[in-house]
Parts: C-alpha cells; structure tokens; sequence
C-alpha cells in the first residue's frame, strides 16, 4: 500500500505525521500486509520526535476479543526502537565511538538530539500514561515501554512514576 504511492522516505519526510499515522491505523483495521505496515512504522519512527500523543494512540484490531489490550503498543515499540536506532546508524556512518562519547552528544544542551531526545522521552511518558488506563494491558508489555528509553534519555521520571501509579491503580 503505502511503499509504491508515497515518496522515497529521508530522513526527515515531506510527507505529515498525522498523515502517516492514519494511514498505520487504517492498515492495522484493514489487516494489511506485514510489509505494508512495517514501511508506515519505519517512516513514523524517522521522524517520531515530531509526533504528538494521538499520533502514536494506534486502536489495536480487536477482531471481536474483549480481552485484547486497547492499543497496539507492538507498533509502537517497534516505532520508539527505530527512532532510537537512527542514531546508531548515524554512528555508523561517520566513526567507531565508546559509549561515553554517545552519552555525551545527549548531554550537550540545545543540540538537535538532546532536543530529539526529550521530545521523544516525554511522548512516551504521555503515552505509557494513556496506556496504562487500559485494563487489559499485560504487565509485560508495560515493563516493555518503560525499558524502551536508555538511561541517558530520561532527564526525569516523573511521567514514568505516574504511569506506573496509574497503571497499578487500574489493577
């Protein structure tokens, strides 16, 4: 669906957040390909740091199951590990560095991907909020989103905190 109709992606698109996030819940509710979805979640996940919370708010497909957790957070794991691999990519591609050099580029203030950074840290703690409400939302998969950020992409826990308050309310 989405591989051939939109333009060749960069890493920074033309082509909306909104837009590709609708066409994601749409392909999920239609059941697409595997592929199909994937290309929607890597596109969504180059340029995650300029989602907002409804964006990544992907309606699981229920399929007539009570008992299935509300929203896909399968997709937005696989959306939060692409964004985070972008910058070993970019590792890559330029020179071989330890990791105190990493956690360096994240402490420098004001630089584009400290500031990526913690656009993407605080959209996964609203969204690890959101989703918490959901009663059917397996203790797994909550852990799971909670140890999707490194260390050094958490300047606060605050919004991990009150996730988890939530979270424990709702049980």
């Amino acid at each position: 669906m989405s591989g051939g109709l939109l333009p060749t992606q960069s890493r920074k698109s033309t082509v909306p957040m909104a837009f590709l996030s609708s066409l994601l819940k749409f392909a999920i509710a239609a059941s697409a390909s595997t592929s199909c979805r994937s290309d929607l979640e890597r596109r969504i996940g180059q340029q995650l740091d300029q989602a907002i919370i409804e964006d990544i708010l992907i309606p699981a497909n229920l399929n007539g199951n009570n008992h299935c957790p509300l929203y896909d957070t399968d997709s937005v794991l696989r959306i939060f590990s692409i964004f985070l691999n972008l910058d070993e990519d970019d590792e890559e591609d330029n020179h071989p560095r330890d990791e105190s050099e990493m956690v360096n580029d994240f402490d420098i203030l004001g630089s584009p991907k400290q500031s990526s950074i913690i656009k993407v840290s605080k959209l996964l703690d609203n969204y690890h909020a959101e989703v918490a409400l959901d009663s059917n939302l397996t203790p797994s998969k909550f852990i799971a989103l909670a140890e999707l950020l490194p260390d050094h992409a958490c300047m606060v826990y605050d919004g991990l905190y009150r996730a988890v308050d939530i979270f424990l309310k709702v049980r």
